[in-house]
């Protein structure tokens, strides 16, 4: 999973967001995801790597 991180605010009601879902009831439901890497892109922005995990 790639993910950038960007010094932004972005909301609303009806805004799509990344990780939309039902109501977790514990963390167990989680996706668990295994940390690679990250690097500076500018702009105070982040690119992160992650791998999910099965």
């Amino acid at each position: 999973m790639s993910i950038v991180i960007a010094p932004l605010v972005i909301g609303g009601t009806n805004t799509p967001s990344l990780f939309d879902c039902g109501d977790l009831q514990s963390l167990d439901q989680a996706v668990k995801l295994t940390y690679i890497t990250s690097k500076s892109v500018g702009n105070g922005s982040i690119w992160m790597h992650y791998k999910v995990n099965s």
